[in-house]
This record gives structure tokens, sequence and C-alpha cells, in this order.
């Protein structure tokens, strides 16, 4: 015994083997690049689809777990098990340009049911890890099932959060001063890059993130003060819109970065056009994900939230919440920055340096799903508007990303998808690239006509940063009522407003749009409780970057409210600076938008800016306008060559005159249908038959039987807008001599690109491209507006700073300013 003993490790030896095998576990896990950290719960839980007695509870960890559960009811004794997934593209914070590293998120979802109506109970969510024989549990928070027809509801209205600076003190306020929220109401634009974990979930540096803000776990410090959120998303379901910045764009370009990811988007035709090039089976299962990749998508977005209501899986839905009725619309175009620099990929050309790059360009603003009049969503917003929920419903309500009618900056140019126009130089290669966006707009001149006669009371949305209202009356065939038109986005920040009690002009304007005021015709109306010592409420808007907005729709009272926080008085409260309501009839007749608009309205809230006369507001001119974009030259026919296909070499039949490049003081401009997604033949193209089909169902007042999500637009109306004729050509190469339209007697297609100048000349753009021309009331049949129809347009001019001297939001051009 004395021998094995004298071989046996004495205790000190055996501490050191202990050390020893820790540390090479350690060394292991290190090397093998797996995580170490402790399980947590990445964020508490939020509500997601509440209906009839039952309600869902969603929250994240950092582990996989083997058990997750949520405990509710008045005895917390009722326990849901939840399904558990992993998110599949989510990425680690890394430093701007860095390579994307990707990192492990798990979602776990659980339903309470057997709730009672009108009645909160508690809950907690637990999780727990077998393997490190762990286990991690939240607090308690309160839940209800779907409210009842006749419960008070406060509701709140918010959007554009993007990880900006005010967002926590913004929820901050909403919790103290309204309390329990019963639904949350958000128009898009939750994070700035949505695969990017830490803009969701917070670090160090993501001091105002998601779900930290929403959930009074923020560490966000304004000035010298540290704002922590408020308790929200734990007691109120929250319902979303897609906005641009939900959306992640190309994965399979070189650069690596998130960030790149973001900003590389294309629309579906490019990629379906990429794909048949391949030569791969249009009808294997990795289709969609390989036009996916090459395009644009919505993994995360559609991984966090759950989409609800009708239209299942789609990123348009409706949803009834006791007395309100919810018409969620998917309004998104891909975001470019408003500037003509030739080293920018902007709304109006590709970057300079990529002309010959196609596999980088941008293809423009383009609109991400078909809403345009015969699109699916068209046919199903028609259908929705004419259900029984939608029109037994007390509050009717529309939500969108996009404006309809706003003073920011994101409202322009139209709402519709780009024209690109190419111009070659002698050796064929591409020496410019530029978009024009035609009327008809799809949201001024196919969805706010519907929503309007329909009787819908309010219309919600964000994405220019700031708060301003409009409101439109509108007789229907059972009531005269108001459509109000509400923008509360200046939540984080703001990116400027542009009106005539301002002094301030949007630097770039395009086609139809106007330097100050709502491009679309309608006067903001004033707050209706101004605290002018505050400087809120004196103006039309608020767009301030320490002033901070929310608004409440409150059932219970009818009315819409909205309150300020100066986050440089961190001690005061929020208060309410206007109010309107959505069960009051109109007062008076419609105004002619056209003519000046006095504050002579004998009601507060009925309170109107006094604007100089609108032309564009004109209902007779805008369909000149329109008729005159519409319109094409009788000697057109042939095919055209696409702008999707030229970058791929394929042709397709559009209408037209097909012209080849190349060769010297031939047609310069190329131009073909909108970069929307049409990709005709193509895989998941819905098809005219099924188009009609769905219109028939949709009059009919039945639902539709299939409205399959393609991500082609099968509007038929819109045609191409008038080709340039063979003696309109643009000198190409060294035989350039001046821009298309400067000369005294060119009646060439001019580009609709104005930048304020009063010269007329273009700053920023480089010799071959196409150049704003310089004011003229001549009338040129062969253009894509008729000059004649636009007697007011002036030469603009550039602007750099405001009336206020501060520098002018577009003069910045903020990487991420939407």
């Amino acid at each position: 015994m004395d021998v094995v003993n004298r071989y046996l490790p004495n205790k000190n030896h055996q501490k050191g083997v202990a050390a020893s095998v820790v540390i090479i576990v350690l060394l292991f896990f290190l090397r093998s690049g797996k995580s170490v950290e402790p399980a947590t719960l990445l964020s508490d839980p939020f509500l997601q689809l509440p209906k009839q007695g039952s309600v869902n509870v969603v929250w994240f960890t950092n582990f996989e777990g083997s058990e997750h559960f949520v405990m509710y009811g008045d005895k917390k004794d009722q326990r849901a098990n939840a399904t558990t997934t992993k998110l599949s593209s989510m990425a680690l914070s890394e430093t701007p340009g860095a390579k994307a590293k990707a990192t492990s998120v798990w979602r776990h979802e659980a339903t309470a049911s057997g709730l009672e109506a009108r009645k909160r109970v508690p809950y907690f969510v637990e999780s727990k890890d077998g393997k490190r024989n762990t286990e991690v549990k939240s607090k308690v928070f309160s839940l209800q099932p779907a409210p009842q027809a006749g419960q008070a509801l406060k509701i709140l209205l918010t959007s554009d959060h993007q990880n900006l600076p005010m967002v926590a003190a913004n929820l901050q306020q909403v919790d103290s001063s309204i309390g329990k929220l019963d639904a949350v109401l958000f128009a898009g634009d939750t994070v700035l890059v949505p695969d990017r974990a830490a803009e969701w979930f917070g670090d160090a540096s993501h001091g105002s993130a998601f779900f930290p803000s929403f959930q009074g776990r923020a560490k966000s410090v304004v000035g010298t003060t540290e704002y922590r959120g408020g308790e929200v998303l734990q007691h109120a379901p929250i319902f979303t819109a897609l906005g641009n910045h939900d959306v992640m764009g190309r994965t399979n370009i070189t650069n690596t970065s998130l960030d790149a990811h973001f900003e590389y988007s294309a629309p579906r035709s490019y990629a379906e056009s990429l794909y048949k090039s391949t030569g791969l089976d249009p009808k294997s299962e990795a289709h969609a994900e390989w036009v996916a990749n090459n395009s644009f998508n919505t993994r995360t977005y559609s991984e966090i939230f759950s989409l609800t209501g009708r239209a299942p899986g789609k990123l348009y839905y409706s949803v009834t919440l006791g007395d309100v009725h919810l018409i969620v619309l998917c309004a998104v175009r891909a975001y470019r920055p408003p500037t003509l620099d030739p080293n920018v990929a902007s709304r109006f050309s590709e970057r300079r340096q990529d002309f010959n790059r196609k596999e980088l360009w941008r293809h423009g603003a383009f609109v991400m799903e078909p809403i345009s009049k015969g699109s699916a969503q068209h046919v199903w917003l028609q259908y929705e508007l004419k259900s029984k929920e939608f029109q037994s419903a007390k509050y009717r309500v529309v939500m969108l990303h996009h404006p309809i009618h706003s003073l920011g900056a994101n409202i322009g140019p139209a709402f519709s998808n780009p024209y690109p126009y190419f111009k070659y130089g002698a050796d064929g290669e591409v020496i410019a690239a530029s978009y024009e966006y035609p009327f008809p707009d799809y949201l001024l001149n196919d969805v706010s006509p519907l929503l309007e006669q329909h009787g819908v009371q309010l219309v919600f949305y964000g994405h220019s940063h700031i708060w301003n209202r409009f409101a439109k009356p509108t007789t229907t065939a059972t009531a005269t009522m108001t459509t109000n038109f509400l923008e509360s986005s200046n939540v984080g920040n703001t990116f400027g407003a542009f009106s005539t009690n301002t002094g301030r002009k949007r630097s770039v304007v395009d086609k139809l749009e106007s330097a100050q005021g709502d491009p679309n015709g309608l006067s903001p109306v004033l707050p209706t409780h101004p605290n002018k010592t505050a400087g809120v409420g004196d103006k039309d808007h608020v767009s301030s970057n320490t002033v901070t907005v929310f608004s409440i729709l409150d059932t219970d009272k009818g009315t819409v409210e909205s309150y300020y926080f100066d986050t440089k008085h961190p001690n005061s409260k929020a208060q309410k600076f206007d109010e309107f309501s959505l069960v009051k009839p109109a007062a008076a007749a419609v105004t002619t938008p056209s003519e000046p608009v006095t504050t002579t309205s004998t009601t507060a809230s009925a309170r109107t800016t006094e604007q100089k006369p609108n032309p564009l507001a004109n209902t007779k001119l805008r369909a000149a306008q329109v008729q005159s974009v519409m319109q094409p030259r009788p000697e057109e026919s042939g095919t055209r060559p696409s702008p999707i296909a030229q970058a791929t070499g394929a042709t397709e039949a559009a209408g037209g005159v097909s012209r080849k490049k190349g060769a010297a003081g031939d047609a310069a401009v190329e131009a073909s249908g909108p970069t929307d997604g049409r990709a005709k033949g193509s895989g998941g193209a819905t098809g005219s038959a099924s188009a009609t089909s769905v219109k028939k169902e949709a009059a009919e007042g039945s639902e539709p039987s299939s409205l399959r999500d393609n991500g082609d637009d099968v509007e038929a109306s819109v045609k191409a807008p008038p080709r340039a004729k063979k003696s309109d050509a643009v000198a190409t190469g060294s035989d350039a001599k001046e821009p298309v339209g400067s000369g005294s007697g060119s009646s060439g297609r001019r580009s609709e690109i104005s930048p304020r100048s009063s010269s007329g000349s273009s700053p920023g753009v480089s010799p071959g491209r196409y150049a704003p021309r310089a004011r003229t009331n001549r009338t040129r049949a062969s253009g894509l507006h008729s000059n004649a129809t636009r007697p007011w347009r002036k030469s603009p001019m550039p602007i750099a700073k405001s009336a206020d001297g501060d520098e002018s939001p577009e003069a910045k051009a903020p990487a991420a300013a939407e």
C-alpha cells in the first residue's frame, strides 16, 4: 500500500492538475472559436399575435438550451412550452468595413392560451441549458389577449428608431407619461442594418438598441443624462411595417462587411436575369434563395417578428384590435442619397467609377414590393377595404413606411420605379448611367384615392424623421369625413423639414417635386397646442435633434395626441402639443389646394399654415402632367433593350425603338421599363390570367384565392416614357459638346434632375453625363414631360446652409440619412 501511495499525487499536485485541465479546456474553446460566455437572455419577452383568448410570447437567448417556457396566470402556474429556432443571418457588430462575423441568436416563441378577455395576468419566461446546468428567467410582466370591441385602448405610434440618440429618452417618457400601453404601431426602420445583432440587443456602442430601448434596459447618454428607455414591449404587442432599413441587400459582393451587404441591394429582375445566365434550373429549390442573395432579403426582420393577420407570410397584412382595424402596407424603396455627386451612387445616377462595373450598380431607388394598380398588394388592399372587418370598424387605420404627404426630404422623387438612361462612348463603354422617376406616383395616384374613398381616418407613416400632419376632407358614399395623414418619426433625430415658414429648400428636386412644402399638394396643419416658449407647435412641423416626439391613439376619446420632450431639460415632462379627432366629421368644404390657404378656420384642429399657391396641387394640372407622361408617340413600336438586360447582355420585348450601343454619333439614350422586378417569363411571375382572376374576386367582395408574393409588379397600365428620336441623339465620346437640351435648337430628352443653381449649371455633373437644363417654357412634345404644363418651374440653386445658418441635411449627406 505504501508503494501505491508513493505514486499518488499530493493535494497540491491535484490542485495543479485540475488548474491545468481548466486552462487546457479554455484554450481549446478559444482556439476553436467557441464562446464561453455565460447563458443569458438577450432580451426580455415581448408580445406578438394577440388573438381571442391567447397571445404569443417571444424572447431571445445566446444559447440553444434544452427547455424554454412561459409561466402565466394569476398564480403564474400555467405553463406553455416554446418553439425554438436559430436566426439564420445574424452577425456580430464590427468596425465599419470589416468582415462580418456570424453569431448565434436563438428565438423562442410560446402561446399563452385560455386567457380571459379584458384581463391582464402576470407572466415570466424561463430558459434552461442542460449542458451548462444553468437556467435563466425574466422578471414578471403582464399580458392580455386581443382586445374586445368597445375596450378602451392606448396605442403608441412611432417609427424610425435606427439606434438613434434620442430613442431611449423618447420611450422613457412614453412609459412615465402614458403608463401601460395596449399596442405599438411601428411604421418601419427598426434598426440601421438588420443583420447586426448589437442593433437589436445592444452593446457598449449601441446604447439605443431596439429591444433595450423598448424594454427599459438601454444605456443611452444624451448630454449628461443617461436614459434607459421604457418598459413597453413586455406588456404591449407590437405591429410593424417594413422600412428600407429593415431590408438587407446582396450577399455575394466582394466586400463582406454588413454595411456593404445592406447598401448593395438590387431589383429582383436583375437577380432573375443573372440566374438565367447561370443555366441553373429555375424550378430548383435553391432558386428563391439564390435570387434573394443576389437582390435583397428580409430574413432577419421576418425571423424576429411574427407576421400576423390576413395575407399570412407576406409583408402586408391586416388585424383588428378592439375598435381599430389596422391595414399594414409594404411601401418601401431602396434608399439612395439625394445628391448629384458623381462619386456617389445616388437616386439619380450610378457612381462614375462604376459605370462599367455593372455588378456594383445600385439601380436607383427601386420599389421593393409592387403596390401600383394591378399588383397583388393593390388587389389585396381593395379586398381589405371592402371587407366586413374594415367596414364595421369604428376606427380605420392604415400604416406604411413611405410618406404620401410630407415636408421632409425623403418624400421625393415620385414613388415609382426608376427608368434608366444609359449613354455610350465610341468604344461602347458606358459613360453615363442615370435614372428618372416618372408619374404616376404609385402611392399618390393608386393608393391614396382608395384610402380616401373607403373612409380611412388615419394614414400613419414615417421615413423623413420629422413630425407633421395633413388633413383632407373626403366625401364617401355614406358620409363626409376627414382623412388624416400623420408622420410622427422625429423620434431619434431629424433630417430636416422644408416648409415655407423655415426658409429651407430641398437641395435636389426631381421632375414635379417642389423645393418647399408637400410636393403632393396638401398644406400642413398647425399643432393645436403650440408651446412657443419651447419652440414646438409654432411651426407646421417638428424637426429637431434635441426635441423628441411620440403620438398616442386613444380609442376611448377617439383622438390622436402628440407629445414632445426636450432633452435639453432632462427634468421636464413630456408635453402635449397637438390633438385631433378621428370621429369628428369635416367642418368645411374642400378647399381648392391650388389657392392660397389661410388660417381662418373656426376650429383649432383645422388651423393650417399660410402658404403660397402650389401648382402641383391642382388636380386638372396634375392630370395633364400624368397624361403627358403616359402617352407614347405613335411611331413607337418594336423592341426596346431592357436596362437590366443591358447589364447582362440580354433583351426583352417592351415596346419602343431598338438601338445598338457603341457607334459614335448614334443614339446614346437607352430607355426601357422601370427596374421594378418584372422578370417576364421568369419563375414566380404572376401572369395576366392570375391577376385578372384575383381582380375579379376582389370586385365581387370575396377573398382572392391566390395572392402570390412573387416580387413582380403586374401593373399593365404604366407605359414606358417616350423614346428620343434619332435626330435627338446626344453626341458621344469626344464629340460631346453640350448637355442634352441645352442648345437653343435642341429637342432632345433632358434629365429631369434639377439642382438649384442660379446659372442653370450642374455642379458635380461630369462631362458626358446628363446635365440639368435652365428654365424654359417652350413646349417639347418629345420630352418626358411637356414644359407647357410646368411654366412655374425655375432653375433652383444648391443649398449648403439653411435660413438659420445650420448645414442642410442634404449637404451633410450622412451614410444613413433616412
